[in-house]
């Protein structure tokens, strides 16, 4: 009787502290597994327009955490998908931007409209005009592209629907010919920029971003010093093939203050899928 008294206090005093446990508020955690996980298997083929073998959609899906909080975990949501219309050759034609429907389903045909761009090219197939569209089919603004001596893109200007400049853009290079940074203008003054960073095959795997709203400029008051600040990176990942396979927005350094380690505050990701030309 005595040895039954004892256990069942233990018990007690068991369930007492699992009770009092405080609990675990997981915001971002990292999956040792997550390179090999594949989220979700999508199936678009009854999204696409009937538009010939000459046109091929690729897929950019973007994803945010699920209920579970966990970040690479099966119920990580879609939060919005674009599907990028381009050609054999891989000229981009249509981008498109829809999100889940009525049946919270995404992929599928109830999916809305969000907006829309389609492109201009000049004839050695660089692009001169970018025009933007919403989701009930009314323009929204134009992109226009000019280009350098060597035929680098070293400016866009973005006008509204009355031909009134509402931002701009400068694009700068090493002398690799990679871009190194670049530059965005709201009424001619600096918003934010950009830094790049590439790996020895010389592709993007790293962006900076520096914006005026989170002290980019930072302690000096002054663009484009070594005091300026930080306030968003992304890094671009790649399979074997040297396709680009996933990208990973990130909001925060995390509570060590240092970007690119793994306590980084995630925002989204994105998983990327090409439609390959079917050959006969």
């Amino acid at each position: 009787m005595k040895n039954k008294i004892i256990f069942l206090c233990a018990l007690f005093l068991l369930s007492l502290a699992v009770l009092s446990r405080p609990q675990c508020v997981f915001s971002q955690i990292k999956v040792p597994e997550e390179d090999r996980l594949k989220i979700k298997k999508t199936d678009i083929d009854h999204l696409m327009e009937k538009e010939g073998p000459e046109i091929l959609t690729d897929t950019e899906l973007k994803y945010i955490a699920g209920e579970d909080k966990r970040w690479f975990t099966y119920d990580d949501e879609i939060y919005h998908y674009f599907l990028i219309k381009h050609d054999i050759n891989g000229k981009v034609l249509k981008r498109i931007c829809k999100k889940a429907g009525a049946d919270t389903v995404p992929l599928t045909s109830d999916d809305p409209l969000q907006n829309y761009q389609i492109f201009e090219y000049s004839e050695d197939g660089k692009i001169l005009k970018e025009i933007s569209f919403d989701g009930e089919n009314k323009k929204m603004y134009t992109v226009v592209y000019f280009y350098d001596e060597k035929g680098q893109k070293n400016k866009t200007v973005r006008y509204n629907t009355k031909d009134k400049e509402i931002r701009s853009a400068e694009f700068f290079y090493d002398e690799n010919g990679l871009l190194v940074k670049d530059v965005e203008y709201v009424k001619k003054e600096i918003e934010k920029y950009h830094r790049f960073e590439y790996d020895k095959e010389d592709r993007m795997i790293r962006v900076m971003e520096y914006h005026v709203h989170e002290n980019g400029k930072g302690p000096d008051g002054i663009w484009f010093t070594n005091d300026d600040v930080v306030s968003a990176t992304k890094e671009i990942f790649y399979g074997p093939d040297g396709t680009k396979t996933k990208e990973k927005k990130y909001i925060g350094a995390g509570p060590d203050g240092i970007w690119f380690t793994d306590d980084d505050v995630l925002q989204y990701y994105v998983l990327f899928e090409f439609q390959k030309e079917i050959e006969d």
